[in-house]
């Protein structure tokens, strides 16, 4: 999980910057534009496929709003958020995908159906095989505990997803990624796979969170708010064998600073973190490959 020459760049929800999230074409844009590591999220429809989404919700990035009777079978109240958690697969993957946020590119919306994790991690390895190289994804477990209230098992489903294709293995490498420790480790229990802790705030002790993390993931705030205090703390925590992943990094949204995407990346890099996660992976690559001073 580490940057052997230079810090990684983690295609966040695919190149979604420039195309719906989640969607297929994300994910192809991203490598093209030489991503290094793909990242989706995972969550779980009623009849237990993990589905490539962030939300429970359907409405904020699907067309389920117009598209619901024709989808779900009925139509919806004009402030009801279907769940994931509610529909079985059959009827979620008739739904496309759109585009969130009002700044960036509407005209593809819908145009491209949702994914199942299974069907991400077939066209990844297709690509591979095109490519000739292997592909890192980098799935987040989200809600975790929103699933076991309803009786799904993420980390199970997970391991027995992998396990079953073990056919993508000579092309795919796995990483897992999780805002829960104890989801990680019940999911280091399972399987060996490589993990990192999502975090807003600073662990205390960092070495105390191994074996069962190989990576931080921290917001980019606790990083770069403050220069000296980040720069300490990506030292401290790869000193002990941690690799530093930051999040998020967008070209169109500044932090409260008024910094921009591009130059919180660059003070990122700075610093020395292994991996950033953006929506821009363009943008990552052609910082990083500025010289340093």
């Amino acid at each position: 999980m580490k940057a052997s020459a230079q810090p990684l760049v983690i295609a966040h929800r695919g190149a979604s910057g420039a195309r719906p999230e989640h969607a297929w074409p994300a994910y192809a844009l991203a490598l093209e534009q030489g991503a290094d590591v793909l990242e989706p999220d995972l969550v779980m429809s009623a009849d237990g496929v993990l589905v490539v989404r962030h939300d429970l919700g359907l409405r904020r990035s699907t067309d389920v709003a117009a598209r619901a009777e024709a989808c779900l079978g009925r139509t919806l109240a004009a402030d009801e958020d279907p769940q994931v958690l509610d529909w079985p697969w059959e009827q979620l993957q008739r739904l496309g995908t759109i585009q969130p946020m009002a700044q960036r590119l509407q005209t593809l919306n819908g145009l491209y159906p949702i994914l199942s994790f299974e069907m991400l991690l077939e066209r990844a390895a297709a690509e591979a095989r095109r490519r000739e190289r292997r592909i890192v994804l980098y799935p987040e477990i989200k809600h975790p505990q929103a699933h076991l209230a309803r009786g799904l098992d993420p980390v199970q489903a997970l391991v027995a997803l992998w396990e079953r294709r073990r056919d993508l293995w000579t092309e795919l490498d796995l990483w897992v990624q999780c805002f829960d420790f104890g989801t990680l480790q019940r999911l280091r229990r399972l399987h060996p796979f490589a993990c990192a802790w999502l975090c807003e705030e600073w662990p205390a002790e960092p070495a105390a969170l191994l074996p069962t993390i190989q990576a931080l993931a921290p917001c980019k705030q606790l990083l770069l708010d403050d220069l000296r205090l980040g720069a300490r703390r990506v030292s401290a925590a790869q000193a002990c064998g941690l690799a530093v992943h930051a999040w998020t990094f967008r070209d169109d949204v500044a932090d409260a600073q008024g910094r921009s995407g591009a130059a919180l990346l660059r003070l990122a890099y700075g610093i020395g973190v292994d991996a950033v996660f953006t929506d821009h992976p363009a943008t990552a690559i052609a910082i990083r490959e500025e010289p340093r001073t």
